[in-house]
């Protein structure tokens, strides 16, 4: 029984694998209110080397202008830098994803109450989504701690 159960098990797993690979990827966005949250230092923590390894990666290195290292427990990715508007937003693309997937930090201010919003935009499986949400959720929070904000 033991061994019949750890081959399901494998079997299992090896088919959500390839499953996996002939499924497309969805595009979710979260936005985080930051209250009055100075934009000029929001950038920084966004768009930056130093900015990104205190709350979203172990180590961040920029490798030159369009490219990034990001490392976490010792494993390295290596990011695209797609799209950069200054003070706005910045794409990056995993170069180990398909060209078509990335993910996006934007910064917006309402004119009405001066609230200062960074949605992120990013994809996952679908069944992965609500996981992935949970992981920038985190991130965010780690974020917020490190700009003062409660």
């Amino acid at each position: 029984m033991t061994a019949y159960r750890l081959c399901y098990h494998s079997l299992l797993f090896h088919f959500k694998k390839t499953y996996k690979k002939t499924m497309k990827k969805q595009s979710y966005q979260i936005e985080f209110i930051l209250g009055e949250c100075p934009p000029k230092k929001l950038w920084e923590s966004i768009s930056t080397d130093l900015g990104l390894s205190r709350w979203f990666a172990d180590e961040v290195n920029s490798i030159d202008d369009s490219q990034m290292s990001f490392v976490w427990d010792k494993h390295e990715q290596i990011a695209d830098i797609r799209h950069i508007k200054q003070s706005e937003y910045i794409r990056l693309h995993w170069q180990d994803e398909p060209e078509k997937y990335y993910f996006e930090l934007r910064i917006s201010r309402s004119d009405l109450t001066q609230q200062v919003t960074l949605t992120v935009t990013d994809f996952a499986y679908e069944d992965d989504i609500e996981d992935e949400k949970q992981v920038w959720k985190h991130s965010i929070s780690q974020l917020r701690r490190i700009l003062g904000i409660v």
